[in-house]
């Protein structure tokens, strides 16, 4: 389920094209999937689920 969220989120951010580096894309999947898994906007927290997720 968390792969086929993560992929379902980065095939919406690609075709939307607001972002259109590759790296640069998957940044904002990895930060909208941690603001996803964290239900916080304290960035700390967030930075802390970004970097379990990408791991």
């Amino acid at each position: 389920m968390e792969k086929d969220l993560r992929t379902k989120i980065y095939k919406l951010a690609r075709s939307l094209q607001v972002i259109k580096h590759k790296k640069s894309q998957e940044s904002l999947v990895s930060l909208v999937f941690g603001l996803i898994a964290s239900r916080s906007v304290v960035f700390s927290e967030l930075a802390d689920k970004m970097d379990r997720t990408t791991h």
